[in-house]
């Protein structure tokens, strides 16, 4: 049994996809996870995707995220929360598939206030 864990399974696109994921919380204190998601395709047979990905928080209030799947689509982000009701994120993320035909990074700021 997974004491800090989740999994899901799900079906998606007019049930033609079937999407699994796990999320497994390694260290709670310093809320370090990882995760991980596949996705099927019903009709063909094949897998469309893998994804797996990581987290873990330097401080109590700034957040690391990383993310790689097989299409090679590389993900990043750092949260910093300011108190308990604001957030900046920066987020970025680039694909290093050779065959790719957008190789430019992609990079992202938001600011929540809850």
């Amino acid at each position: 049994m997974l004491k800090f864990g989740a999994c899901s399974l799900c079906r998606h696109d007019n049930f033609q996809t079937l999407k699994g994921s796990c999320y497994f919380e390694v260290n709670p204190l310093t809320k370090t996870a990882i995760a991980a998601e596949v996705k099927y395709d019903l009709a063909d047979y094949e897998t469309i995707g893998v994804t797996v990905g990581a987290q873990h928080a330097l401080f109590p209030w700034t957040l690391l995220k990383a993310r790689l799947n097989n299409n090679g689509n590389v993900g990043g982000l750092i949260q910093q929360k300011f108190g308990t009701k604001f957030s900046i994120t920066v987020a970025g993320e680039i694909n290093l598939n050779e065959k790719a035909k957008e190789k430019f990074p992609k990079v992202g700021v938001s600011m929540a206030l809850k």
